[in-house]
């Protein structure tokens, strides 16, 4: 059974708004924020896939979309995707981090975190690109103190 162009697409447009829709939900829904991440990464991809079937009906197509797949391997961006992708579907891992933005912060705050997460040794603070900027290490029960050591990296 051959398909049309226009199901194909329509197929390629159905998928790629899943994958806005898992974007909706890791930006606005807290609690889905990592199954949005999956199906954004996962539905994106396979977007691009059903796109490819369109090589059944156009013969023109390889022509053409192979200059987007070099475009696609060179892009950094694209590759941190594709490499997201692997993770999730072949390592059953879905690597995220969580930040926050501070506008106000003194070593008197450091109490607030206490007592700190099992195992924790420490946190470091980091500027709006990821540059650590100050570090906090709690000294271990073992050491008798439930003080921290916190000092600036930067002076700001």
């Amino acid at each position: 059974m051959s398909r049309s162009a226009e199901s194909i697409i329509a197929e390629a447009e159905d998928l790629l708004r899943t994958a806005k829709f898992g974007l909706e939900d890791m930006v606005s829904r807290p609690g889905r924020a990592k199954t949005g991440l999956r199906n954004a990464v996962i539905f994106g991809r396979n977007a691009t896939w059903a796109l490819q079937n369109l090589r059944s009906v156009i013969i023109e197509f390889d022509a053409w979309y192979q200059p987007k797949q070099e475009e696609m391997k060179a892009d950094a961006l694209m590759r941190f995707f594709h490499d997201l992708r692997t993770s999730i579907e072949k390592k059953a891992s879905t690597p995220t981090t969580t930040s926050a933005y501070i506008s106000s912060f003194s070593s008197s705050d450091i109490e607030r975190f206490k007592p700190s997460p099992p195992g924790a040794t420490g946190f470091f603070i980091g500027d709006q690109n990821g540059v650590q900027v100050g570090s906090c290490h709690f000294l271990t029960a073992a050491k008798r103190s439930t003080t921290s050591s916190c000092r600036p990296i930067l002076e700001v």
